[in-house]
């Protein structure tokens, strides 16, 4: 904090493991008392492994809830036009007075990131083949107004 305030830096909302599973068990019976694990914080996201097969994202900062609103509505109209999988939110918790925005929980996506997997060089082109092909897919312009209507503009062009 500074004087007061808090710096750029700071989250807006942190999310420790013991209150994602709170905020999880009290939106989602079905999961209440399950071992909850933290796995990453990120600039945007603190996320959580709950019960050894559920990833929950809960976000940090103001800014990432549009993305969090988008990925919540178009993830499950994506994932079966891809061509690897992804997280597909099955659990959506609204905001509260406990939280307030949005997070999501989908089942955990096996496998390593591919800078981590240490792969030999002989299956690297096969990797790089696949990841390709995942990303000229999901970049696919015809593929926006099938799952998404309309995405919106990037200011920085990306």
């Amino acid at each position: 904090m500074n004087g007061g305030r808090a710096t750029e830096w700071e989250a807006e909302h942190t999310v420790s493991a013991e209150r994602a599973s709170d905020l999880i068990g009290a939106r989602f019976p079905d999961l209440r008392g399950a071992a909850v694990e933290a796995l990453a914080t990120g600039w945007d996201n603190t996320v959580f492994l709950v019960g050894g097969e559920w990833i929950f994202r809960f976000p940090r900062r103001s800014v990432a809830l549009p993305g969090v609103r988008r990925e919540i509505a178009v993830l499950p109209g994506l994932a079966p036009r891809l061509p690897l999988p992804v997280p597909v939110p099955e659990f959506a918790g609204q905001p509260s007075p406990e939280f307030p925005w949005p997070f999501w929980g989908a089942r955990r996506v096996p496998g390593r990131e591919l800078a981590e997997a240490g792969l030999p060089d002989g299956a690297r082109t096969g990797a790089a083949a696949g990841l390709g092909a995942f990303l000229r897919t999901l970049h696919d312009p015809d593929l926006v107004p099938v799952v998404a209507g309309e995405l919106p503009r990037d200011p920085l062009s990306r």
